[in-house]
Parts: C-alpha cells; sequence; structure tokens
C-alpha cells in the first residue's frame, strides 16, 4: 500500500539542476540553476530540509556557483562531483560536512552524467563539457575505491548518453532512459540496463514504457523508484521497478510534471524543486511516505 504525495513547505529559492541528496536526517539541496526575467542564474545557495520540524535553512554556500554536476551522499557527507558554473565545466569535487571542502578532480566531464554508490565504492557514469551541447558527453565509466585513486573502468552500452536515471541494487547499477545526439538534434531513449559491478558486463533487461530524459530512480529495499522527467512533456509518472524481476508497476503520480531529482530521508521519498516548464524552475517540495511499502 503506498499513500499519495504530501506537499512540504516550499523551497526558499526555486532551483533545478542541483545536487538533492540525504544527509544525517535531513535533505542537502546543493547548487542548481533559476529563472528570472528571462535570464538563467547558477546557484551557489546550500538549502537544507529538516523533516522533522518542516522548515528549510540555509548552510554554507558553495564556493562558486555549480550546476548539473554528478553528486552523491556517503559517510555521512554530500559530495558534488564537478558541475557547470554557467560558463564552464569545473571539475573540482566538494564535500559538505557543514561547510564545503575541495576534495581533488573528476576523472572526466560530469555534467549531466550520475555518480553510485556500491557498497563504498563510486561509480561515475557518463557526463559532458557542456550542458547546452550534447555533442561534449562521453560513454565513460569511473570508479573510486576509499582512498584510492579514480580509474577506468568500462563504458556505457550504446554510447555516449546523458539525463539517464541510475541507482544501485545489490552488486548492479541500473540506468535508465536518458538522451543522446541525433541529425537534427536529441532522441530520448526508453531503453534500461543492468550493470555488473564485478564482471563489468551490461546486459540489457527491458524498456520504459515512454523514452524518456530526466527520470530520476531511487532505490528503496526492493524497489527501485523512477519518477518524472521528459518525455513528450514533463511528466508526473512515477513507476516502482523490481530489479530481481525486471517489472514494472504504476506508484503515486506526482503533484506536477517535473524533472528533478529524489533522495530517501527516513522513510520518505522526498522531491524538491526542478524544471516544471521550459525556462522554469519551481519551489515545490513533496514526499511520499514509504513506511507502509508492500
Amino acid at each position: 500500500m503506498l499513500l499519495g504525495w504530501q506537499e512540504l513547505a516550499p523551497l526558499p529559492v526555486a532551483q533545478g539542476g542541483g545536487a538533492i541528496e540525504a544527509q544525517d536526517g535531513t535533505l542537502v539541496v546543493a547548487g542548481g540553476t533559476r529563472w528570472a526575467d528571462g535570464r538563467k542564474f547558477h546557484l551557489t545557495e546550500t538549502q537544507i530540509h529538516d523533516p522533522a520540524s518542516g522548515k528549510w535553512r540555509a548552510g554554507k554556500p558553495l564556493p562558486y556557483p555549480l550546476a548539473y554536476g554528478a553528486h552523491y551522499a556517503h559517510g555521512g557527507k554530500v559530495i558534488v562531483v564537478g558541475g557547470f558554473d554557467g560558463k564552464d565545466f569545473r571539475p573540482t569535487i566538494f564535500e559538505y560536512d557543514g561547510s564545503w571542502t575541495a576534495k581533488g578532480e573528476a576523472p572526466a566531464p560530469t555534467i549531466l552524467g550520475r555518480a553510485v554508490v556500491v557498497g563504498d565504492t563510486v561509480y561515475l557514469l557518463g557526463g559532458c563539457g557542456n550542458v547546452a551541447d550534447l555533442s561534449t558527453c562521453h560513454d565513460q565509466i569511473f570508479r573510486r575505491k576509499p582512498g584510492a585513486a579514480w580509474e577506468h573502468y568500462g563504458s556505457l552500452p550504446d554510447g555516449a548518453l546523458s539525463l539517464f536515471g541510475a541507482a544501485a541494487f545489490g552488486d548492479e547499477i541500473f540506468i535508465f532512459g536518458g538522451c543522446r545526439t541525433i541529425p537534427g538534434g536529441i532522441e530520448n531513449q526508453s531503453t534500461i540496463y543492468a550493470f555488473h559491478t564485478g564482471s563489468r558486463k551490461w546486459r540489457r533487461i527491458g524498456s520504459l514504457a515512454e523514452a524518456n530524459r530526466g527520470i530520476a530512480a531511487v532505490t528503496y529495499r526492493d524497489s527501485i523508484f523512477l519518477l518524472g522527467g521528459f518525455s513528450t512533456k514533463f511528466t508526473e509518472a512515477v513507476q516502482r521497478f523490481d530489479p530481481k524481476t525486471a517489472q514494472i508497476s504504476p506508484a503515486p503520480p506526482l503533484p506536477l510534471g517535473v524533472m528533478t531529482d529524489f533522495a530517501v530521508v527516513g522513510t520518505k521519498l522526498i522531491g524538491v524543486g526542478g524544471e516544471d516548464a521550459m525556462k522554469h524552475r519551481t519551489e515545490r517540495a513533496f514526499a511520499l511516505e514509504l513506511s507502509n511499502l508492500k
């Protein structure tokens, strides 16, 4: 049984493309972009939501504006792996633990790529050098074990890909949809693949009902939730993917069509902000209680 989405207090600063991760029972939203008066602004804000109080507070801002980078949470820290400052790709890796600390550089461009943690190892999948030019995207996979340097660890199954969903289950990484360049534009994808982190082998395991870029993927217990994104429009669809059987079933739809990231805080699946229309970012925030998951 799953009940519907609950509206939360709105973001103080509307954003899309920021890093959204859980940290010590809170939700951290770092950077991103917003639109105002027809102009796009890249953000330094760190916005922190406390589900217990329902309130937002300001954290220490990023050292400079940053959006669209890969990100993950591990060891009680939120890690942002590079990103776009409005002009250029910035490769610095920042860790947040009350303040932002530089921790080396990404091994390749990470804009619109993904970072996924399996055990204590982080994997970087894909990425682009410029958010406005998907011809700069690559298909490379890198991994880093604790205390070690980044190492090249393979490539995506069908070439360069961006804006795909990615989530871990067991010793596999699942990727969903995304988009790639074609003559005259970009093409959304519907493929679902699994990458075995031990053998480095990919397997095709199915397709989304609809090609989708910007879909979010979040693991909770034995399911991967697939949320929002853009198909022929910004979608409110939520699906529940079973990584053991590759079956997909519907889940309660979002309160709006949106492309954003989500994180699990306690037993709540939370999404905040995002792109809900072209050249627009929303301040809305919403949560789905997962404790009654059947």
